[in-house]
């Protein structure tokens, strides 16, 4: 008896509010680097993550080379 439920928000672009309302179904797109903001972790970090992600969504979510090996722990 497992669901899928997502905290709803609002997106912004820069600006994700999260609205505190739980609903059914998967999120609309994933907030780590937002909530990672919010937290208050160093820009450097910040910086880091956007540039990884960026080449996630430009290769279709295949990293290679010396980001593949990355470890987030």
């Amino acid at each position: 008896g497992m669901q899928n439920f997502n905290v709803s928000v609002e997106d912004e672009g820069d600006h994700v509010v999260f609205l505190h309302k739980v609903e059914p179904g998967p999120a609309p797109g994933s907030y780590g680097i937002h909530v990672a903001k919010m937290a208050g972790l160093p820009a450097s970090i910040i910086s880091r993550a956007e540039e990884l992600l960026e080449k996630l969504e430009s290769s279709g979510g295949k990293l290679s080379g010396k980001a593949k090996q990355l470890q987030l722990f």
